[in-house]
């Protein structure tokens, strides 16, 4: 009779080391370990490029809202400010009838009005009062 290896277990492609509990407890709290601080890196990075995009969007904003400024009197709120996309979409609305691509619109919400300027000819497009089509007006 030969002598029983506890440290070989019978394996379809021959023999495989054992490996004790111990240490297959081991590997996994280690794999563990480096998955979570994976994780955290990786939210620590999200939140860097995010603070980053936000402090970009606010410094283009005051930017564009000081450009308006040297051409109008504007309200004392910091605007909403958002860049024209799609143009032909916002065509079906008569205040927006002439925007085009790459325009900004300036909302200042306290005071509710709008502004579309066009940064590549430092001109207002249209500017007036925001309009809810949602309240009843007094012709109803």
């Amino acid at each position: 009779m030969q002598p029983t290896d506890y440290h070989t277990t019978q394996h379809p492609f021959g023999a495989r080391p054992h490996r004790p509990r111990k240490t297959r407890r081991k590997t996994f709290f280690i794999i563990l370990a480096i998955l979570i601080v994976l994780v955290l890196a990786a939210l620590v990075v999200f939140q860097q490029i995010k603070l980053q995009q936000s402090t970009a969007s606010e410094d283009t904003a005051r930017r564009i809202r000081d450009q308006v400024a040297k051409i109008m009197i504007l309200p004392e709120e910091e605007p909403l400010v958002s860049a024209v996309s799609n143009a032909e979409e916002l065509k079906a609305q008569p205040f927006f009838r002439s925007v085009e691509n790459e325009d900004q619109v300036l909302v200042f919400t306290n005071t509710a009005k709008i502004v579309v300027y066009r940064p590549s000819s430092n001109q207002i497009v249209n500017a007036g009062p925001i309009v809810d089509d949602t309240l009843p007006t007094e012709a109803e």
